[in-house]
């Protein structure tokens, strides 16, 4: 097992009170894995993938615990963490990447110094590894005597995977890798940190509000709403049978390119409260399925499938849940 996390909880003290953006998730992610958390902005994916590297601010308190090859990560102290598990062990490649490059640094000096700060080896070695890694991305090893402002957008983006795969990390943890790029620049990324995974034989963590996108790159699916996880489990399951309603909508808010005529279905309403959340299911007030008791009763994951997990309390209705859900007025009677 390279990762497991056990009922993570993550709270920011604020000044109208605790956030909960983490509320009890737990997963495991394998050797070799690709796995995907989607779900809306503000619903904890960040949250969670910066309470693994440990970059919180510090008005964050995390609970429960995280295991990375049969350690603890949340009992480390801070200097055994920055020395043999961030970037060593486990990368990120920052939302917001191209913004992420000292502007006052040639971009080839930013790696070199990540390579020597954990790595044995001499400057003119480190120098020669982040060619290397230059070309590994597709990028002129030339290039690396560049400042930010001389590269693209997409060649930033592809400075900042070089970075975190410098140190040949056991997981890489990317968060929305393409914001902010072009379609075709954005799928030469994607592509190019696939390969990258499948050469180097690590495991992936890719953060995405789209879930299309999680279904291109990964073969596992985190479906997170509220901080909490509403379903998951294996891509194809969940792409093409899906159980909870909240999938139900992110799948119909995305166009097919095979189909000409087709109604794209938004969700109405908004995330729900993480300083005074609800009782129930988080969900309850803007799914067109609820009952009275989704809003009284707390809702645990049910195993539909051998592992599918889904927290929902009418996974017996799900039938009816696919075929309603692409009705447009269905959805507007919860707006």
């Amino acid at each position: 097992m390279m990762l497991e996390v056990r009922n993570l909880k993550l709270k920011y003290h604020t000044h109208q009170g605790k956030l909960r953006a983490v509320d009890g998730i737990s997963f495991k992610l394998e050797q070799g894995d690709r796995i995907g958390i989607a779900g809306e902005s503000g619903c904890g994916k960040t949250s969670l993938v910066r309470a693994i590297v440990r970059i919180l601010p510090s008005n964050a308190v995390v609970e429960g615990e995280l295991i990375f090859k049969g350690r603890e990560l949340l009992l480390m102290d801070d200097e055994d963490f920055r020395k043999f598990i961030r970037w060593k062990e486990i990368s990120i490649i920052p939302q917001s990447a191209m913004n992420s490059l000292n502007p006052v640094y040639r971009v080839g000096d930013q790696i070199v110094e990540a390579i020597l700060t954990h790595s044995k080896v001499t400057k003119s070695e480190a120098w020669k590894n982040t060619g290397k890694l230059f070309e590994f991305v597709g990028i002129d090893a030339n290039r690396m005597y560049d400042y930010p402002h001389q590269l693209s957008g997409g060649m930033k983006q592809r400075v900042m995977i070089a970075m975190a795969i410098a140190l040949n990390p056991s997981l890489v943890i990317a968060d929305e890798p393409t914001t902010a790029l072009d379609v075709i620049v954005q799928h030469r990324i994607l592509k190019k940190i696939i390969e990258i995974q499948k050469e180097l034989e690590n495991s992936l963590i890719m953060i995405s509000h789209d879930i299309s996108l999680i279904a291109q790159t990964c073969n596992k699916i985190i479906i997170m709403y509220g901080g909490r996880i509403m379903e998951c489990g294996d891509i194809d399951r969940i792409f093409y049978h899906p159980y909870h309603p909240y999938t139900l909508g992110l799948k119909n808010a995305f166009p097919n390119i095979n189909i000409l005529e087709q109604n794209i279905v938004s969700i109405p309403g908004r995330p729900p409260s993480l300083i005074h959340p609800a009782l129930g299911c988080l969900f309850a007030e803007r799914c067109p399925f609820s009952q009275p008791i989704c809003k009284k009763e707390e809702v645990s994951e049910l195993e539909v499938e051998e592992g599918h997990f889904v927290s929902c309390l009418f996974t017996d209705e799900v039938e009816e849940f696919r075929r309603l859900a692409k009705d447009k007025d269905i959805w507007k009677m919860k707006s």
